[in-house]
Parts: structure tokens; sequence; C-alpha cells
């Protein structure tokens, strides 16, 4: 009988077989025995998806499935199946150390038993047991679970406590502990360069345990996220949570760590209340950062609400409001009843007052600041008395006047807005001027101020008797210039004088080496009147002047003619000419005090005569010689309240006879008319107040006058008459009147 072979190769020898080389035989068994023991083979499984199978060489040393344990590797690039014969039954450690994310699958060559599958994860060891069943129709491969190898093993189980003896343990990123359903529990995340971490810390009786952030930074938050619009909750439900700071510490609440990008909601359930509880003396601060600190009392929608708000910085002001006792009555409002303290400690303690809405004082007999909702009787019969309003009112605030001995129309009161307009004017006081009288006034807002809102609703009204606008005046700065004298006289003409030159602006100065006059002070509402003089041939120049019922009337002196007889004075004299064969120079007219100088003396007796010059605002006009030359004109002043520099009022000079060595000299600067030796001569230039210049029997006219007014560009009205020149310059407002007019400040 012959031999035969167990699936796994070893040789079954048959009775008597093998002779005299069974013992050669019987060795291969038991290498082939020892390899199924404990034997270890590789077998690559490398490539695309494919089947392997595990081959058996009967009766020889090396047979794959003749080893115990078995390791799989290769890179793979598709799913593999490993396959053995479907009469192999043995217990197998079989390792996946193949390289790619595809499976491994262990498995018999046919029938419909279970198969073992590695994933495309799983590179561990597996004991898996091949059943071969009997018949050999569907034999199974089976797993072994041991529980020993943590890392093969996907499903192991403690019997004990796991001790990691001074080790860690380790996460991947996004795994997790999970309950005993295999729910996650806790899920690590992992940041690669991860420094700072979260430290958990039991506690013993008595303490809390804690969940603090530690690491390698010096300062570390700890954050605490929902998902999406969830919230984070503490407390058990059962009792009062407490939210407190460790320590005397203050506990903050903000938003994105201190920046103002969102809201801070404090909300409680239905019907319950928010209590803020300080401390001892402790108070409930609303702070203010960059704006006053405010409460809002919101409507029950959360759309609109008002405001409480504290004052601001720059008024420095801290007190105390302590609110009334007793039950709130109808028609009655709060008002400060008294005062403790000032400044930081001032308290002011509120009570309930005045049914109708008014709280009467008592009688004020002096100067007093008034304060809103009270009612003043005020007796002026010791004198006129000044009520001054709050600078800062508020809308609405209401304040009472009352006539109380019938002395108002003898001493007024005086009613100050303290900064604020009056029925849509600014800077404007009030005074009451009739006996009995009695006032109401309400603040409306920024742009009407306090208006009346009893005794009257207007401002035609109030100017009616019962209420007078008293309005400030405002400064005006003025350079007025009378025309020049014309030209007269015969052998040799005497000159035109300037016009009267008389100026406010700046340090500037007069005509005639004055200084510079006191500025205007226009009253609001005043029209005030602009005479500008015109020059003429032969005669005086017309004056010019500033009038109106509330100043003194400014008036310059038009300039002197020329020639003998009258009007040789003037703002500046004309000069004076020689006549008949006298020797004795005749004397030029003479000048007004400040506003100019006096003209020069024509010549005397002889064949040959010269007039004098016209005086000028700032010299005096030249005398003429005889036979020689005629005086020339004194020159004029310049000023600068325009913008630009102008010099006005010049004086004009003389004539010279024909004939002879004569000669006519020229004007002054300023419009002053250059003298002739001869028939012709030149005017006085317009708008200068410059001295006609002469010829040798008389001359032209003298240049028409001009009146200027400048005031600050706020309080110019726009109101004029005589189409003056108007312009800016720095903030101020200019008025050149070359001809007559008017101002309604």
């Amino acid at each position: 009988m012959a031999s035969t072979y167990t699936p796994l190769g070893v040789e079954i020898q048959a009775t008597g077989e093998n002779a005299g080389t069974w013992g050669t035989k019987t060795n291969v068994n038991l290498q082939i025995l020892e390899q199924i023991s404990g034997g270890f083979i590789q077998k690559s499984i490398a490539g695309g998806a494919q089947n392997t199978d595990l081959v058996v060489q009967d009766g020889a040393t090396g047979a794959e499935l003749a080893h115990r344990m078995i390791e799989f590797t290769g890179t793979i690039t598709g799913n593999q199946v490993v396959r053995i014969p479907n009469d192999v039954q043995q217990l197998y450690f079989i390792k996946n150390s193949t390289s790619g994310a595809y499976t491994v699958e262990f498995k018999y060559i046919t029938g419909s038993g279970d198969s073992f599958t590695f994933s495309a994860t799983d590179k561990g060891t597996k004991i898996l047991f091949a059943s071969g069943n009997p018949d050999t129709t569907n034999p199974k491969i089976i797993e072994v679970s041991t529980g020993s190898d943590v890392v093969d093993d996907t499903t192991p189980q403690l019997g004990g406590n796991l001790d990691t003896n001074s080790h860690n343990i380790l996460f991947d990123d996004a795994h997790f502990i999970a309950d005993e359903n295999g729910n996650e529990q806790i899920i690590f995340q992992t940041t690669s360069s991860a420094v700072n971490q979260i430290d958990v810390t039991n506690a013993a009786t008595g303490n809390a345990p804690s969940i603090s952030a530690t690491g390698d930074d010096s300062n570390i938050d700890l954050a605490l996220i929902p998902k999406g619009t969830g919230e984070t909750k503490v407390g058990t439900g059962a009792a009062a949570a407490t939210v407190t700071s460790s320590g005397a510490y203050d506990l903050v609440l903000d938003t994105n760590s201190g920046t103002n990008s969102g809201n801070i909601t404090i909300t409680d359930g239905a019907d319950g209340n928010i209590t803020s509880t300080p401390n001892g003396t402790g108070v409930v601060a609303v702070g203010g950062n960059t704006n006053p600190g405010t409460l809002q009392l919101n409507c029950e929608s959360n759309s609109h609400g008002i405001k409480l708000q504290s004052p601001p910085h720059s008024s420095a002001q801290s007190y105390t409001l302590k609110f009334p006792t007793g039950n709130v009555t109808a028609g009655t409002f709060l008002k400060v009843d008294s005062v403790s303290g000032s400044g930081a400690t001032g308290v002011g303690q509120l009570s309930f007052s005045g049914a109708g809405g008014t709280s009467w004082q008592a009688v004020k007999t002096a100067n007093f600041n008034a304060a809103a909702g009270e009612g003043y009787f005020v007796n002026t019969s010791g004198g006129a008395i000044t009520a001054t309003l709050p600078a800062s009112p508020s809308i609405g605030d209401t304040f009472t006047f009352k006539d109380y001995a019938q002395t108002f129309a003898t001493n007024r009161l005086l009613i100050d807005p303290n900064g604020n307009k009056f029925e849509g004017l600014d800077d404007i006081s009030h005074e009451c001027t009739q006996n009995r009288q009695a006032v109401e006034i309400t603040f409306v807002d920024s742009t009407k101020g306090y208006v009346l809102t009893a005794s009257g609703n207007s401002v035609a009204a109030l100017n009616s008797g019962n209420f007078n606008i008293v309005a400030p005046s405002y400064t005006t700065s003025f350079l007025c210039i009378a025309a020049g004298g014309g030209a007269g006289g015969s052998h040799g003409g005497g000159a035109g004088g300037a016009g009267g030159y008389r100026s406010s602006y700046a340090s500037e100065s007069s005509g005639g080496g004055a200084s510079a006059e006191t500025a205007l002070q226009l009253t609001p509402g005043t029209v005030y009147t602009i005479t500008v003089g015109g020059g003429s041939t032969g005669s005086k120049g017309g004056d010019s002047s500033i009038t109106g019922v509330d100043i003194t009337d400014i008036t310059s002196a038009g300039g002197g003619r020329g020639g003998t007889g009258t009007d040789l004075n003037g703002g500046s004299g004309g000069g004076a000419q020689g006549h008949g064969h006298g020797n004795t120079p005749i004397q030029g007219g003479t000048g007004t005090a400040n506003q100019g100088n006096n003209g020069g003396a024509g010549s005397g007796g002889g064949s040959y005569r010269t007039g004098g010059g016209g005086g000028g605002a700032a010299n005096a006009g030249q005398n003429g010689t005889l036979q020689g030359s005629s005086g020339a004109g004194g020159n004029g002043v310049a000023s600068s309240i325009t913008g630009t520099s102008t010099t006005r009022a010049g004086g004009g000079a003389g004539g010279a006879q024909q004939g002879g060595s004569t000669s006519a000299d020229s004007g002054g600067t300023g419009g002053g008319g250059n003298g002739s030796k001869g028939t012709s001569a030149n005017a006085g230039t317009a708008n200068t107040g410059g001295g006609a210049g002469a010829n040798e029997h008389g001359g032209p006219a003298g240049g028409s006058g001009v009146v200027v007014l400048r005031m600050a560009t706020s309080n110019y009205s726009g109101t004029t008459t005589g189409s003056p020149t108007v312009s800016q310059v720095s903030g101020d407002t200019v008025l050149v009147f070359n001809s007559s007019g008017s101002y309604t400040a």
C-alpha cells in the first residue's frame, strides 16, 4: 500500500513502505510538523487586485500553508484575496504588513463559509482558525479573540485598572473616548504646534475641582465654545447658579476682548427680576468710556426708549439726587428741595412740589439765577435786577417772573439768556418794563432758544412795551473822508485842500497827525445814514458823515477851496494865491484839527505870482514862491481798512502865473491834483478826498469823498442802500461807500 499525505503535506507511510528511507521521511515529517506548530514565512502579495493561492508541498518542507505564522508583504494597488485549500484545518497567526489602502481577504478557495478581511487601514496581527469542515463544502475562517493585544484588538476590554506607569495616552486628531454604547463622549482635536493645554485637577474635602488653562504662554484664555447658537450654561438646574471671581478681584464681562463689537444682554425668565446689589456703600455704576454714562429704559418691544445720561466730562460735575419719601401726587413735580455739601459730595434732596407745575420762590430783591420749574416774585423797588437763565437748559424748561411791587416801569427786570438765543436771535437780553407785568419763558431748542409762552408770542409783541428786546451792539471800524476843495483865485491860483480824514481802524492815524479814533458800536436793527461829500469847482468840498440815533455822529469836514475870500478853511485848508502888487504873502486856509493840515501861502507882490498848495491829511501844503514854483500839495494818509494799503486825502498843487520863470508843482499823494502854469490843471481824484490842482486863474473840482465800514462777518446784516462795494477780508466784511446810502446793523 502506497503512502498518503495530510492537507498540510505530512506523509503518512503505509505499513512496510519506504524500507531503507523511513528514517529520512520521518525526519522530513518532523520538520513539517515543526513548521506547522511554530514556523514563520513571509508571503508577498504585491500588485493590483488578484487572487493568491497558498500552496502545499507533499512530503517537503517550505510549503506556504505548513507554517503557523504567515506575514503578507508588498505594495498592493487593489483589494487582495488570499486562498487556501478547502481541506486545510489549522490555527494561523496572520499579519498584514502590506502597504497601500486596500483590503486583504483570507478565505477558502471554494464554499460559502465565512472569511476574514483586513480593512484598508488594519495593519495588525490576527489569530485565525481555518475550520476545514469535514465535508469541505463550507469551511470557515474564524477569528480567535485573545484580548491580550491592545494594538490588534479593535474591542479590547480591561479586567482592572489601566496604569499608564508614568507614560501618556496618545490620541489621534479627532478621535474620542466613547461610552459603553460606542457613542462619542470626549473628542480630542489636535494642533500640531500646540504649547497650551487644559489642566483638570481634583480636590480634597471642602475644595473645588478645577479646569484651568496652562502652557508656555504667560496669559492664556479659557474658551467655552457652544455650537452654532447654542448657549453656555452653569448650575445644576435645581438651585441658583453663581458666577464669581476668585479672591478680591473684579468680575468683568466684555465682548470680543473689550472691543465695541457687540452687546451684553442679561435676560431673565418670565416675570423674573434682575437684581444688582452692591456691597456696603458701593454703587451700581454705568460707565461712560468715550461717552457720558447712559441708562436707557426701553419700551416693551425694545425698539426705542428713554435715556438717563450723566453730565459730560468737561463739566466736571458730580452730585447725588435722593428721591423723596411719601406717595406720588397728581399735578406735582420733582424739585431739589435742599442741598447738603457741594461738588462730588453734594446731595440734593428731591421733593414733590408745586401743584400746577410752578414752584414759587420767596421774593427776590437782588440779582439771582433762575431754575427750571420755578416762579419768582421780583421786587425792583431798590433798583434794577438781573435774572440769569441756565446756560445748558433742557427742552421744556419753564421760568415765570412777576412784578411784586409794581416797580418794573421804574426799575427794570433784565432777563439774561446766558449765551442762548431768544426767539431765534443771538445775544439778546430782555427787560420787563411794565408795572404788574408777569411773563413766562420756556426753552425750545438751540435754534429758537428761549421763547415767550405767556405775555406775548412774537418779537413784534415783545417790542410793544410789555417785554423789550435789548440787543447788544457790535464793534465796527470806520474810515470817513470828506470831498476835497476846488481850486480858485487868479494870477497864480490857490489849490484845493484835501477833505477831512478820520479813521478808527487798527492803530492807523487819522488826519492832522491824530491817533486812530474809537470804533463805532452799532446796534442790530438800527439804520445808520452814510453821507459821501462831493467836490465842486471853486468851492469848499462837501462833508462826509456817519450818523445814527445811538452813536455820536462822525463828520469829516470838506477841504477848503483855493483863492481869496471865504471857504478857505476846511478838512485841510486850501492854499491862498497872490493878489495885487504887495509883497506880503497871502496865507492859506486852516485845516480842521485831527482831520488835516493847513494850506500853503501864495506868493506876494511882483509880476509873476504863484499859488500855495492845498493841505493834505498827512502834511501841510507848501508855500508858493515869487517868480518861482507854486506850492506842492500835502501828502495823504495810507490805510489798510479795505485789506489793501491805499493812500487818500492828498492836497492839490498851486497854480503859476504865465510868464517869467514861474512853474507849477505836483499834488500830494492820495489823489491831490497837479498844478499848472496856464489854464489847465488836474482835479482831485474821485473818492479819495483829494484837493484840486490850480491853474493861473483858478482850476477844477476837488475829488469826492468816501466812507468805509469794517465789521466781523458774523455781525454783518447784509442790509444796505446806496450800492456800496462789499468784500470779505480775513473774517471781516468791508463796505466801501463811494456815494451816499445807509447800513442797517
